[in-house]
């Protein structure tokens, strides 16, 4: 009986993941009852449910930050203090090296998977962050020994092989590998994102829009809306608000088409398409 209950608690937080802050009194009540149902039952899903509520509660605080910022250097515009709080909240670039480096997270990481060889998901984190700190060489050792429990999931690692080309210069043969891995997995929908991915990183704008529409519209329903997000995102750089209009209305569509839900989790989608709409009018 328990595991339904946790169902409603996991529906739940994905309802108010953008939409609202968790309160206090939600918050406690609902951690105590996790709590009770774990004592009683040792199942994992209770940790997961409480961490996604602690993202929740980040995830708002960060919101916070980024009003209190705003507010403090729009009065006080030479203190950088304010910019260095906006910046940080925004997920921003940091100056410093020693609030750039992973090597902790890496350390970690190196002594997990020691521990448990054969977990792709871990390893493709540890991947990602030997990376990040232009570990490149640990990477790309790291990345040979991913290959071996990857299974189906490989394609994954030609990715981030191809960064570790291109980052180190090699740009034609990472793209070269990237579009080899496409078309040996030309039915996978996620490879196609994944693709667009990186060609979003690295300034290839035009081109991802182009793969992030295949790949969505590779899906069958219920669709996940990633590809069209992040669409959303590089019309807003390139300034095109109609198009950001057309796909957050897309999204909108698939929440309502797909999975029932007119708002809730699709509220954050709602209030930025009305806030295009009201730019546009002006």
């Amino acid at each position: 009986m328990y595991e339904k209950r946790l169902s409603e608690l996991e529906e739940w937080v994905w309802s108010v993941w953008n939409n609202r802050d968790i309160t206090p009194v939600e918050f406690q009540k609902i951690e105590e009852e996790l709590e009770n149902i774990y004592k009683g039952t040792n199942d994992h899903k209770c940790l997961w449910i409480l961490s996604e509520m602690y993202t929740v509660k980040s995830i708002w605080a960060k919101k916070k930050i980024t009003e209190l910022s705003r507010k403090g250097f729009e009065q006080e515009s030479t203190h950088g203090g304010f910019h260095d709080s906006f910046s940080t909240s925004q997920g921003g670039a940091l100056a410093d090296f020693k609030k750039r480096n992973h090597y902790k997270l890496i350390k970690y990481y190196k002594s997990y998977n020691h521990e448990n060889p054969t977990y792709y998901y871990s390893r493709r984190i540890l991947i990602m962050n030997l990376i990040e700190n232009y570990r490149f060489e640990e990477a790309v050792q790291e990345i040979k020994e991913a290959y071996k429990v990857a299974g189906d999931r490989a394609y994954l690692l030609d990715f981030l092989k191809g960064d570790v080309l291109y980052q180190s210069g090699k740009h034609n043969e990472a793209i070269k590998l990237w579009e080899d891995t496409v078309e040996a997995n030309k039915n996978n929908y996620y490879c196609y994102f994944k693709y667009a991915d990186q060609l979003a990183t690295y300034g290839k704008y035009d081109e991802a829009l182009r793969i992030y529409r295949k790949s969505f519209d590779m899906q069958k329903r219920p669709r996940r809306i990633d590809s069209l997000e992040t669409m959303v995102q590089l019309y807003e750089i390139k300034g095109n608000k109609e198009m950001m209009l057309n796909t957050l209305n897309e999204i909108i569509d698939v929440y309502r088409d797909d999975y029932s839900i007119i708002d809730g989790e699709a509220g954050e989608f709602y209030r930025h398409r009305d806030e295009i709409l009201a730019e546009l009018k002006v």
